[in-house]
């Protein structure tokens, strides 16, 4: 598995895997006809599916199940048997070429009882035309073997090093330790002195890497978070349920389940003192079976139970297909929130299905909204830009440390029309393959760039099996646009300290050293019609649309869990309204009725559980309890009255950004009733930056404007260091995802 798809070299060679086949078939007639022993025969070396061959004739990389540099013991211990097992003395004995070839088949499979001639020479005859065909298209495919190096002796001496200290500790220390915890803390800190994205995935992990990476898994369809209630002291944790944080269309939202529901039971098994990972092995089992779930629902006297059937549970990445904007325009819009193993054929599906929704079969123009995307396979990202830009363009291209240049072109003809125009929505959470797809398409000026500016990920990752479930996601390469930049926005270096002479810095929890590329650092390259772009700092757009400002007291009402929290007390409030209601009703749930109503919800910590925080709060209390033991009086007066003033203009930020936080009121309403592809399709008439690309879309000169011959894009104008510290606080504050069951 490759995460961002790096280049794999072919170990073992198309060489190896046929003659290994041909030999293989030479065992076939024998083997009816003696009946050996099964151990005896030689494995399947050929053991990957179909579609993975296809894989690497297109892709030009072999799948990691036959990257092995050696193959099995056994699989070379078989074929060395057979080359050394005919006797020289056997050769004197026997006068007939006949009997030695007997002789020699005898040798190899040690059978109780000797062959046959005429089934030896049929076994000959048909082994020889099946080694001749392999070595013919062996030759003719023939991919060169790399050089297996052996691991230097300091690699050795260190190996040996860490099992000894590893031994001692085991066996010496005062403690009882667990080993397995001390090997994953110095492989992680290890590993943690490269860069973010190097890690080991113990067995858990690499689970979670896998359905990330291929968008399936056997299970329910269901995302649940650890549950809380409301205590005296705020907001406390629930020990006896979980709360559904989601429930997938076509699996348990279909089978009654919705966001809101608090799991108390699984089959026969009460929840109280579980955790996640034990919630998550009670629900997940072999597709095909039942499991029975107890819950109960905010605003419903009696709990409930439901049979849930599991299945091969697809996460799909396209979130969202529809036509927006007048329906004589037809305008196609995609949301694409990931790009697992089958992007880029439902990014195609969804296109076929907006063609097909117009009169004539044609769209005039696409909005594909790759906003807070991630990113994910680099062969998807590849088979996304497939659908876009000409035949014959180069998508990507990565360089690795000693490896070759490998470049990725597209092998298909798009599947929409050259005319129709192409609008790519961005924001700074935009990341990794979504910026290959932004990439590709601004530099071959097939469409426009519309938002903020990305990321900045131009890293490459592999993901490398290890024994025991576990594995190595680790960096290999950069990648570069068509034009020949990358991306990249930050420069990681191995190990250092913290206040580095060249500016550089420790990462916090890392030993890694990192420095932001500086704008006078980055170069400039050319799109294919002569319009200037520059490296080392994300894809940036044609047209810059800036964000709304986030204020601390939105992060915090994510955090603490208010909208939710408001939305349950709301459910017993409004029954009629909540139970399935809502759905397809174009109007608004948050009228300013509603909103005051959850002001004064907030308002009210023994009511909400939720709590004013400002970031410099234990600054204040630690000042305030020195100035408290120092004797000052008036002084902590003064502290305690700064601290409330700063509370109080948290509550005038709500006001502020009453839009915002009304729309966040409107979809945590709308999850107890409606399915997720229908919030989405409503928080889009609220969505300035669908609203600026569909008015773009409307207007071909316009459209055309940016795409002239010599435009520079615009740099962005915010500082990349504020966008990073906003990212990481967006990411704490949305650790309520949940897990997929």
């Amino acid at each position: 598995m490759v995460k961002m798809g790096g280049p794999r070299t072919f170990r073992p060679s198309l060489c190896m895997l046929l003659l290994a086949a041909a030999a293989q078939s030479l065992q076939l007639p024998l083997a009816l006809s003696l009946s050996p022993p099964p151990s005896q025969h030689l494995p399947a070396f050929v053991s990957s599916p179909v579609s993975d061959v296809f894989t690497i004739r297109r892709h030009g990389r072999m799948p990691p199940a036959l990257c092995s540099p050696r193959g099995p013991p056994q699989r070379a211990n078989g074929l060395r048997t057979a080359a050394m097992s005919a006797d020289p003395k056997d050769g004197e004995q026997d006068k007939s070429l006949l009997k030695k070839a007997v002789n020699a088949w005898n040798s190899l499979f040690q059978p109780s009882f000797q062959v046959s001639v005429p089934v030896a020479i049929f076994s000959w005859l048909v082994g020889s035309v099946a080694l001749t065909g392999a070595v013919f298209v062996a030759l003719v495919y023939l991919v060169p073997e790399p050089e297996i190096t052996e691991p230097s002796s300091s690699v050795v001496e260190d190996v040996a090093l860490f099992e000894h200290i590893l031994r001692d500790i085991d066996s010496g220390y005062v403690e009882k330790v667990s080993t397995e915890q001390l090997f994953e803390t110095g492989v992680r800190a290890m590993l943690g002195s490269l860069d973010p994205y190097t890690e080991f995935e113990n067995n858990k992990a690499a689970e979670n890497l896998q359905i990330q990476t291929f968008g399936t898994y056997g299970g329910v369809g269901l995302g649940l978070s650890e549950d809380w209630k409301i205590g005296s002291d705020g907001r406390e944790r629930e020990t006896k349920s979980f709360r559904v944080m989601n429930a997938l269309e076509g699996y348990a939202y279909d089978a009654g389940l919705r966001t809101g529901d608090h799991i108390f039971q699984v089959d026969d098994v009460k929840l109280e003192g579980k955790t996640i990972a034990d919630v998550t092995s009670l629900l997940r089992g072999k597709p095909g079976s039942d499991v029975r779930v107890a819950f109960y629902r905010d605003g419903v006297e009696k709990p409930g139970e439901i049979i849930l059937h599991r299945d091969q549970v697809h996460i799909n990445d396209v979130a969202l297909a529809m036509r927006i904007g007048p329906w004589a325009d037809s305008i196609g819009y995609i949301q694409l929130k990931g790009f697992a193993a089958d992007a880029g054929r439902e990014v195609k599906n969804a296109l076929l299905q907006l063609k097909e929704s117009s009169t004539d079969g044609k769209l005039k123009a696409v909005v594909l909204d790759l906003r807070g995307n991630p990113g994910g396979l680099l062969t998807s990202a590849v088979d996304v830009a497939e659908q876009f830009v000409p035949r014959g363009s180069v998508i990507v291209t990565t360089k690795g440390r000693d490896g070759p240049v490998w470049s990725y072109t597209s092998q298909r003809d798009p599947v929409l029309d050259p005319s129709t125009r192409v609008i790519v929505l961005t924001d700074r959470r935009t990341a990794s393959a979504a910026e290959i797809v932004a990439g590709a398409i601004q530099d071959h000026d097939r469409g426009l760039i519309v938002g903020e500016k990305t990321f900045g990920k131009g890293l490459v990752q592999q993901v490398a099996h290890l024994p025991y479930d576990t594995s190595l996601k680790f960096t290999v390469a950069k990648y570069y646009t068509p034009s020949g930049r990358c991306i990249q926005s930050v420069q990681y270096r191995e190990g250092g300290e913290l206040g580095s002479l060249d500016g550089s810095k420790a990462s916090e929890g890392k030993s890694y050293v990192s420095r932001e590329v500086k704008d006078g650092e980055r170069k400039t390259f050319k799109t294919s019609k002569g319009r200037l772009v520059r490296d080392g700092g994300g894809v940036e757009p044609d047209l810059m649309i800036p964000a709304p400002s986030q204020s601390e007291i939105e992060l915090q009402l994510v955090e603490q869990g208010a909208y939710l929290n408001f939305a349950s007390k709301w459910a017993v409030e409004h029954p009629d309204l909540i139970n399935e209601k809502l759905i397809w009703q174009d109007n608004d749930i948050v009228t300013p009725q509603v909103f005051d109503e959850f002001v004064r919800y907030i308002s009210d910590k023994k009511e909400s559980g939720f709590e004013l925080r400002t970031r410099f709060d234990g600054a204040i209390r630690e000042l305030s309890e020195a100035v408290s033991l120092g004797g000052f009086p008036k002084l902590k007066t003064e502290l305690d009255g700064l601290q409330d003033l700063a509370h109080s203009e948290l509550l005038i930020h709500i006001m502020e950004h009453r839009d915002l936080i009304s729309q966040r009121i409107e979809d945590a309403l709308r999850a107890r009733c409606e399915p997720e592809t229908v919030r989405i399709a409503h928080a889009l008439r609220h969505d300035q930056y669908v609203s600026k690309a569909t008015e773009i879309a409307m207007n071909p000169r316009a459209y055309d404007s940016f795409l002239s011959e010599g435009v520079a894009i615009a740099p962005a104008t915010q500082d990349h260091k504020t966008i990073l510290g906003k990212k990481q606080l967006s990411a704490s504050a949305r650790r309520a995802n949940g897990h997929y069951m």
